[in-house]
Protein backbone atom coordinates (compact mmCIF):
# COMPACT_ATOMS: atom_id res chain seq x y z
CA UNK A 1 0.00 0.00 0.00
CA UNK A 2 2.90 2.71 0.77
CA UNK A 3 4.62 1.92 -2.83
CA UNK A 4 0.92 2.46 -4.23
CA UNK A 5 0.51 5.79 -2.18
CA UNK A 6 3.79 6.85 -3.14
CA UNK A 7 2.98 6.52 -6.71
CA UNK A 8 -0.37 7.97 -6.28
CA UNK A 9 0.97 11.33 -4.78
CA UNK A 10 3.47 11.44 -7.46
CA UNK A 11 0.82 10.68 -10.43
CA UNK A 12 -1.18 13.02 -8.33
CA UNK A 13 1.06 16.25 -8.34
CA UNK A 14 2.42 15.59 -11.82
CA UNK A 15 -1.75 15.51 -13.00
CA UNK A 16 -2.27 19.01 -10.99
CA UNK A 17 1.36 20.91 -12.71
CA UNK A 18 -0.17 20.00 -16.10
CA UNK A 19 -3.67 20.91 -15.05
CA UNK A 20 -2.66 24.15 -13.71
CA UNK A 21 0.05 25.11 -15.90
CA UNK A 22 -2.27 26.36 -18.28
CA UNK A 23 -3.97 28.79 -15.71
CA UNK A 24 -0.63 30.15 -14.33
CA UNK A 25 0.34 31.12 -18.41
CA UNK A 26 -3.12 33.09 -18.49
CA UNK A 27 -2.50 34.68 -15.16
CA UNK A 28 1.51 35.89 -15.86
CA UNK A 29 -0.39 37.30 -19.47
CA UNK A 30 -2.46 39.38 -17.73
CA UNK A 31 -0.17 40.76 -15.24
CA UNK A 32 2.32 41.66 -18.11
CA UNK A 33 -0.53 43.31 -19.96
CA UNK A 34 -1.46 45.50 -16.64
CA UNK A 35 1.76 47.23 -17.53
CA UNK A 36 0.37 49.58 -20.14
CA UNK A 37 -2.16 50.79 -17.88
CA UNK A 38 0.52 51.78 -16.14
CA UNK A 39 1.78 53.33 -19.00
CA UNK A 40 -1.04 55.04 -20.05
CA UNK A 41 -1.49 56.90 -16.70
CA UNK A 42 2.27 57.95 -17.12
CA UNK A 43 1.43 59.29 -20.59
CA UNK A 44 -1.43 61.20 -19.28
CA UNK A 45 1.02 62.49 -16.36
CA UNK A 46 3.74 64.02 -18.64
CA UNK A 47 1.20 65.37 -21.43
CA UNK A 48 -0.39 67.05 -18.17
CA UNK A 49 2.77 68.34 -17.09
CA UNK A 50 4.13 69.39 -20.24
CA UNK A 51 0.80 71.50 -20.90
CA UNK A 52 1.11 73.09 -17.47
CA UNK A 53 4.77 73.99 -17.91
CA UNK A 54 4.29 75.66 -21.41
CA UNK A 55 1.08 77.60 -20.32
CA UNK A 56 -1.67 75.38 -22.08
CA UNK A 57 -3.11 74.61 -18.56
CA UNK A 58 -3.74 76.50 -15.70
CA UNK A 59 -3.11 75.36 -12.05
CA UNK A 60 -6.77 74.43 -11.71
CA UNK A 61 -7.01 72.27 -14.57
CA UNK A 62 -4.04 70.40 -13.42
CA UNK A 63 -4.86 69.99 -9.95
CA UNK A 64 -8.72 68.46 -11.45
CA UNK A 65 -6.48 66.06 -13.93
CA UNK A 66 -4.64 64.55 -11.32
CA UNK A 67 -7.29 64.55 -9.08
CA UNK A 68 -9.42 61.98 -11.59
CA UNK A 69 -5.90 60.69 -12.94
CA UNK A 70 -5.82 59.95 -9.18
CA UNK A 71 -9.51 58.15 -9.13
CA UNK A 72 -9.50 56.47 -11.99
CA UNK A 73 -6.21 54.37 -10.60
CA UNK A 74 -7.47 53.58 -7.64
CA UNK A 75 -10.72 52.63 -9.08
CA UNK A 76 -8.51 50.62 -11.01
CA UNK A 77 -6.47 48.84 -8.68
CA UNK A 78 -9.37 48.02 -6.51
CA UNK A 79 -10.99 46.54 -9.35
CA UNK A 80 -7.42 44.45 -10.12
CA UNK A 81 -7.65 43.68 -6.45
CA UNK A 82 -11.28 41.79 -6.70
CA UNK A 83 -9.94 40.30 -9.91
CA UNK A 84 -6.93 38.63 -8.37
CA UNK A 85 -9.09 37.66 -5.54
CA UNK A 86 -11.68 35.92 -7.96
CA UNK A 87 -8.76 34.59 -9.49
CA UNK A 88 -7.33 33.29 -6.57
CA UNK A 89 -10.26 31.14 -5.53
CA UNK A 90 -11.01 29.78 -8.66
CA UNK A 91 -7.66 28.61 -8.79
CA UNK A 92 -8.21 26.92 -4.59
CA UNK A 93 -11.45 25.49 -5.81
CA UNK A 94 -9.82 23.99 -9.45
CA UNK A 95 -7.43 22.18 -7.52
CA UNK A 96 -9.67 21.18 -4.50
CA UNK A 97 -11.99 19.50 -6.94
CA UNK A 98 -9.07 17.91 -9.19
CA UNK A 99 -7.59 16.62 -6.29
CA UNK A 100 -10.85 15.54 -4.37
CA UNK A 101 -12.24 13.77 -7.94
CA UNK A 102 -8.75 12.02 -7.99
CA UNK A 103 -8.60 10.66 -5.06
CA UNK A 104 -12.53 9.28 -5.24
CA UNK A 105 -11.37 7.80 -8.18
CA UNK A 106 -8.88 5.94 -6.51
CA UNK A 107 -10.94 4.87 -4.04
CA UNK A 108 -13.93 3.37 -5.80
Amino acid sequence: MGDSWVDFLDDLKDDLANELKDELKALSKEMAGQSGILNDYGGKLKKYTARLADGRMSKEDFETRIRDLTRMTEMRLLKEEVQASARAQALVNKTTDFVLNKLLAAVL
